[in-house]
């Protein structure tokens, strides 16, 4: 359950965000049916759990940890410049000082967006980009 709290509050503002842009930049999620836009500008949305622990022996308190992995998808032939602008602004949007309290979890950006080495795709050049968080129960 806590793992769809930190999905549902990282892709809820990661979404406000994109709706924002002008034009709006459509977000694929897992497992849900998109198709992508022709020519134009989109993101990929992961979360990635990783291990849940817990410190005291009933596993009342816990903490939760993993990473949202955002792909930048655009278009090839236009260079790398309006997929580092996009990754500028990710990181802008989820910065380590970011703290969320939602469901009964503190939700707390824990390192800088990384931006991974952009990979060629029929079509798109895609750059991938890990924003680490940490999730503890109050």
């Amino acid at each position: 359950m806590s793992n769809a709290i930190i999905r549902s509050a990282l892709e809820g503002r990661l979404k406000i965000w994109a709706d924002a842009q002008s034009p709006p930049i459509p977000i694929e999620y897992q497992n849900v049916a998109f198709t992508p836009p022709s020519q134009a500008r989109y993101l990929r949305a992961f979360l990635l759990p990783a291990e849940t622990r817990s410190n005291d022996t009933p596993g009342e308190t816990k903490t939760y940890a993993g990473l949202l992995q955002v792909s930048v998808c655009v278009p090839t032939g236009t260079g790398p410049g309006a997929a580092e602008q996009l990754v500028t602004e990710l990181e802008t949007l989820l910065p380590v000082s970011l703290r969320i309290v939602v469901g009964g979890l503190v939700i707390n950006i824990t390192r800088p967006a990384s931006a991974g080495s952009s990979m060629p795709e029929t079509g798109l050049y895609v750059t991938p980009v890990s924003i680490q968080y940490r999730a503890d129960t109050e």
